[in-house]
C-alpha cells in the first residue's frame, strides 16, 4: 500500500510533524536531529514537482511551468517573512515554528484530499521498486547523466546564486535593522517585497526564456547574475537615512534578481539532461543550489 501512495503529501506531512516538534524542544540534540530531518524531508519535494511540470508541460512552456510552480517558495516566505516575525515577537519562535509547522500538515491534507495516487492514464500506478532497486536504479541514472552530459559549469553558476539567495534571505532583516536603521517589522515588510518580487520576476524570467530565448536560455541567466551583482553593490552601500521609499525599490530589485533565476535555472538543468531524468537533474541542480 505504501509504495501505491504518492511520496510528496505525506513527505510534507513529516515535515510539518518534524517543524512542530522543534518548535516544542528545549533539547538541542533534538532541535538538531529536526532540523536535519526538516531537511531531509524538503530535499525531495523540489524533484518531485519539477517531474510534475515537464510531465505536463510541452518543451516550449517548460520555463514559464517551472517559474510558476516555483513561486510557491517565494510566497510561503513572503507569508512567513510578513507574519512569523510578529507571532514570535508576541509569544516567541518556538510558536513561530509550530505554526509554520502545523501549516505544512495543512497542506498535507489538502494534498491527501484533492490530490490522486493514479498514474497519468488514470489507473493505479505500478507498485513501485524495491528501496535497493531505486537506489541502483538512480545510481545508474545519476552515472549516466555526468557521462552523456556536462553539468559542471551550470552546477557552478548553481552554487554562486545560492549563495546570493541565501546570503539575502539569512541576512536582509538583520541588515536592514543593523545597517540602515528600520526597525523589525519595517524590515520584515521589506523583506516580504523581495520575496513578493521574487514571486512575480520567476514567472518573467520563465516567460521571457520560452519567448524569445527558447535556444538560449543561458544567456538570460547570465543576465540575471550580472544584473544582480550591480543590485548587490547599490544595496551594500545604502546610507543610515536613505529614503524608505528608495530602500523599497532597491531592496525589490535585489529581491527580483536574487529570487527569480531558479526556474530557468533548474529549466536549463533539465534540458540539458532530457525527460528520463528530470527529477534526477533538479536534485543535482537544487543541490549546487544549497552548498
Amino acid at each position: 500500500l505504501v509504495d501505491r501512495l504518492p511520496t510528496i503529501p505525506y513527505i510534507l506531512g513529516l515535515v510539518g510533524a518534524f517543524a512542530v516538534v522543534v518548535g516544542a524542544s528545549a533539547n538541542p540534540w533534538i532541535l538538531g536531529v529536526g532540523l536535519f530531518a526538516l531537511g531531509c524531508g524538503y530535499s525531495t519535494i523540489p524533484s518531485g514537482t519539477s517531474k510534475g511540470v515537464f510531465d505536463w508541460f510541452p518543451p516550449e512552456q517548460l520555463g514559464f511551468g517551472l517559474g510558476i510552480k516555483q513561486t510557491g517558495v517565494m510566497l510561503g516566505g513572503a507569508i512567513s517573512a510578513a507574519a512569523l516575525p510578529i507571532v514570535a515577537t508576541e509569544a516567541g519562535w518556538r510558536v513561530a515554528f509550530s505554526a509554520a509547522g502545523a501549516l505544512a500538515v495543512v497542506g498535507l491534507g489538502l494534498l491527501v484530499v484533492y490530490g490522486r495516487p493514479d498514474g497519468k492514464d488514470g489507473t493505479k500506478a505500478d507498485a513501485a521498486e524495491t528501496a535497493l532497486d531505486a537506489f541502483r536504479s538512480q545510481a545508474r541514472g545519476l552515472a549516466t547523466v555526468y557521462a552523456e552530459t556536462n553539468l559542471t559549469p551550470l552546477l557552478f553558476v548553481g552554487v554562486l546564486f545560492g549563495a546570493g539567495q541565501f546570503t539575502l534571505a539569512a541576512y536582509a532583516v538583520l541588515y536592514l535593522t543593523e545597517q540602515v536603521s528600520l526597525t523589525p517589522t519595517v524590515a520584515g515588510l521589506l523583506y516580504t517585497a523581495m520575496q513578493l518580487a521574487g514571486v512575480g520576476s520567476r514567472i518573467l524570467f520563465g516567460y521571457i526564456a520560452d519567448k524569445w530565448l527558447l535556444q538560449n536560455r543561458e544567456r538570460l541567466l547570465f543576465g540575471i547574475g550580472v544584473a544582480g551583482f550591480f543590485a548587490y553593490l547599490v544595496l551594500a552601500w545604502l546610507p543610515a537615512d536613505a529614503p524608505l521609499a528608495a530602500v523599497g525599490v532597491v531592496v525589490t530589485l535585489v529581491g527580483a534578481l536574487s529570487f527569480g533565476y531558479n526556474g530557468v535555472y533548474l529549466t536549463i538543468a533539465n534540458e540539458l539532461v532530457g525527460p528520463e531524468h528530470t527529477g534526477l537533474s533538479t536534485s543535482i541542480a537544487i543541490t549546487a543550489v544549497w552548498v
